[in-house]
């Protein structure tokens, strides 16, 4: 089941959102550096509930490049 989520997030994505330089891993999330990413936002929860509304939006940013797959929530 994890093999098809990562993949069908790799279909997702255009060359538009192809990170030409790499994000700064340090904790802070800096809009300069995420501005070309995908954005997507979870907003239903499947545990501990059966796909239901969550409490709390999560908005994830996805983006990568020739070599490496960049996430961040």
């Amino acid at each position: 089941m994890k093999y098809l989520f990562a993949s069908t997030l790799l279909c997702l994505f255009s060359y538009s959102y192809s990170q030409t330089t790499p994000p700064e891993f340090d904790g802070i999330v800096k809009e300069e550096e995420w501005k070309d990413a995908q954005v997507f936002v979870i907003d239903h929860e499947i545990n501990p509930g059966d796909n239901i509304p969550a409490p709390q939006n999560t908005t994830v940013y996805i983006s990568y490049s020739p070599t490496d797959l960049y996430v961040v929530l």
